[in-house]
């Protein structure tokens, strides 16, 4: 999945990159445990910050993985409060 946005000026500017970085290293922060947790039933994804995008990618091989997947989400909404 890739999340494109102008938010931030993300993929225009210096500063938006930036912002990006840090984001993606608080959002990694914040998904610790959960990350865990999939890793203990052969679940990952990966966030990555591209020149005009973040994508996210997840792997296993695992009947969770749609609730994974879900749960993902979850927690990106959850870490705006």
């Amino acid at each position: 999945m890739k999340f494109y946005t102008s938010d931030c000026s993300f993929g225009k500017t210096s500063k938006g990159q930036i912002f990006a970085a840090i984001w993606i290293g608080v959002f990694k922060e914040f998904l610790k445990e959960f990350t865990f947790l999939g890793l203990q039933v052969e679940l990952d994804f990966l966030i990555e910050q591209a020149i005009d995008n973040i994508e996210i990618r997840w792997s296993g091989y695992n009947d969770s993985m749609r609730e994974f997947v879900t749960r993902t989400f979850d927690k990106i909404v959850q870490m705006k409060t």
